[in-house]
């Protein structure tokens, strides 16, 4: 018994090797398929046989990367469950059944996954082992779609920060303008202003210096009028009267010269 228990045992980890080599690469970083080996007549899922840790952990390391994903749908988990150590098929699918189980437990337990993350499907054929497929897509990733959007949602904050300004220097040039066009209406009513009262003031010293001119005429006419025959004449200035300083003064002509 002990000498055929060696000998499956030992057969198992031949085709474990063979198998690991077709399927999955150890060269491969980050594959999308992952094979957990199962022992022959046993629903058991030890980890540390075969190569299953290192699995495992490459499993668990791809769901982080893609946790979201998976759990909006976007991403599925695809579980196959094959044994053929059984004695007929419904117990082979049995068996497979419960090595697809224990598999989506550590999921569930290490990668923080739930039962509606995956697509199980149970085969009575292939041979003892579990694959787990995550059909990554070949679109952008999460972290690029989520930096797309923050590098859209910056260009437009950018552009309406820019639309921004372009209004308020508009605005502001508009009320420099409105405020020069006042300026300058002011200025050009002020010089009106001051034209208008320079020609009132050169009107009124105009006429006065008619007014004086009159007078002085009117007094030299008045001062030729006032001689008599006789030789005597009554003299006045009536520029002085027209200031309040009346004076009077009293000539006689004693010859020609």
């Amino acid at each position: 018994m002990n000498r055929l228990l060696t000998l499956l045992f030992a057969l198992s980890l031949f085709a474990g090797h063979a198998f690991g080599e077709t399927s999955n690469s150890p060269s491969d970083p980050d594959p999308a398929e992952y094979t957990f080996r199962f022992v022959a007549d046993d629903d058991m899922f030890y980890i540390p046989w075969n190569g299953n840790g290192e699995e495992l952990d490459r499993l668990i390391a791809c769901i982080a990367q893609n946790r979201t994903a998976i759990a909006n749908g976007k991403v599925p988990v695809l579980v196959d469950g094959y044994c053929t150590s059984q004695s007929s098929e419904a117990e082979n699918l049995a068996m497979a059944k419960i090595r697809s189980n224990r598999v989506k437990t550590e999921m569930i337990l290490r990668g923080g996954l739930t039962e509606a993350c995956f697509t199980t499907k149970n085969h009575a054929a292939k041979g003892n082992y579990v694959t787990v497929r995550i059909v990554i897509p070949t679109g952008p990733s999460e972290a690029e779609l989520e930096s797309r959007r923050r590098a859209t949602e910056q260009a437009e904050a950018e552009r309406l920060a820019a639309e921004k300004r372009a209004e308020e220097e508009r605005l502001a040039a508009e009320r420099d303008a409105e405020q020069k066009q006042r300026t300058e209406e002011k200025q050009a009513e002020e010089k009106r202003l001051a034209a208008e009262q320079t020609a009132t003031e050169q009107h009124k010293t105009e006429e006065a210096r008619r007014a004086t001119k009159e007078a002085t005429a009117h007094t030299t006419a008045a001062q030729e009028t006032a001689t008599c025959d006789m030789g005597l004449a009554l003299r006045a200035n009536l520029l002085r009267w027209a200031t309040l300083t009346p004076d009077l003064g009293i000539e006689w002509r004693i010859g020609d010269h």
